[in-house]
């Protein structure tokens, strides 16, 4: 559904008017950045419920503000400066700390043109920001709900929670 959903707003950009230098690239970079998104909060909220919710939206909204996405980054307060990709001069490119950073640097390629690697290098950055949520989803879910179970039973049994 991420990716359909990522389809169905890309046509609407390109019907709506969005000038873009390659139409399959774009729409394909909005579905993956759409399946990333969705794996990081589907992780989250299926492994941590609640917690993960809104672990999920905070991490969302630092990211739109965190990463120039509203703003050019020294637009913004210094806070949002401080969590922009913390890593220096070249590295920036390959590790940022935020995946909305390399998702937007790489639908930039796609709409204004393409510099060097630089699509090849986003798109790879924002592929790494898969394998924690896929980590968490695949790999521990089952530990983590045991223990919230084991957590949830515990703190019953002393009847501070109602």
């Amino acid at each position: 559904l991420a990716v359909l959903q990522g389809l169905v707003i890309g046509v609407g950009d390109i019907i709506m008017g969005v000038q873009v230098v390659n139409y399959p690239l774009f729409l394909l970079t909005i579905m993956l950045t759409s399946l990333v998104f969705m794996l990081i909060v589907y992780s989250l909220t299926i492994s941590f419920g609640k917690v993960g919710e809104a672990t999920a939206v905070v991490i969302m909204v630092l990211q739109v503000a965190g990463s120039g996405g509203t703003f050019p980054i020294q637009l913004t307060p210094k806070f949002f400066q401080i969590i922009n990709p913390l890593l220096p001069g070249f590295f920036q490119k390959l590790q940022p700390i935020m995946p909305f950073y390399p998702a937007m640097n790489a639908l930039r390629e796609t709409i204004g043109g393409f510099y060097g690697n630089n699509y090849i290098m986003y798109i790879g950055a924002l592929l790494l920001h898969t394998i924690i949520p896929l980590l968490i989803g695949l790999v521990f879910r089952r530990p983590i709900i045991r223990f919230k179970q084991e957590l949830s039973e515990k703190l019953e049994e002393t009847d501070l929670i109602v």
